[in-house]
């Protein structure tokens, strides 16, 4: 397969997987097609199938794939902000342009809020799904790991998908110089990516949807979260 855009459901099941895993991600490519969603699907298969907490046998795999020549492609083409100032926690709408490919542009809103403990500057990003995506910042530096099948599973779960258009504000948080906090701090650090994805889901400072698109781009605005 050459150029094109494909959506594949990957789903996974056998052994103690009662329920099974699934995922469903939209790709693009200019060139090599096939090489782009099967990268995503084995890395995901081979995770799965040679974990090291317990075999899952037998081992089943379902896939789906849709594929079209056509480039099923949307741009992030502009972010606009309903207020420039807000209090901790306030909230304010982000209105977002998107075109897809050859077409006329399309507009859609949502509303942030900003994080109750950010003050200052703030960056609010928009972007397509997996775009500058937060990495397991907490494995890769050493403060846990992974240690379940289950934990596993979530924290695939909670990777974002290439369909996906992302509005998030990104604090820098609160200085933190008095050492009672220390232990706050250790314990964020610890925290997996699926843990702070849904906190900032449940305050309101990350919100995102599904498009019927490969989503690309990113675009950056800034906010100031001034006391009220």
């Amino acid at each position: 397969i050459g150029e094109g855009s494909a959506k594949i459901s990957l789903k996974i099941e056998g052994g103690r997987l009662v329920e099974g895993w699934q995922r469903t991600n939209m790709f693009f490519s200019t060139t090599d097609l096939a090489k782009s969603m099967l990268s995503e699907f084995t890395d995901l298969v081979n995770a799965v199938s040679l974990n090291p907490f317990f075999e899952i046998t037998p081992f089943g795999v379902h896939i789906d794939i849709e594929a079209t020549a056509d480039p099923r492609v949307v741009l992030i083409e502009d972010v606009s902000l309903s207020r420039n100032m807000v209090p901790p926690g306030g909230s304010f709408d982000v209105e977002i342009t998107l075109r897809p490919y050859r077409q006329e542009p399309v507009v859609h809103k949502m509303t942030l809020n900003a994080p109750g403990d950010a003050q200052g500057i703030c960056e609010v990003v928009v972007r397509g799904g997996g775009i500058e995506e937060p990495d397991q910042g907490s494995i890769l530096m050493g403060w846990r790991t992974i240690r379940s099948l289950d934990e596993l599973l979530k924290e695939f779960s909670a990777m974002e998908t290439n369909d996906e258009v992302v509005a998030e504000v990104r604090s820098f948080g609160p200085l933190r110089e008095d050492p009672s906090s220390l232990e706050a701090e250790e314990e964020s650090q610890r925290k997996l990516l699926s843990q702070i994805k849904e906190e900032k889901i449940r305050e309101g400072s990350f919100k995102s949807y599904r498009s019927n698109y490969y989503v690309d781009g990113l675009l950056r605005r800034m906010i100031r979260v001034v006391p009220e």
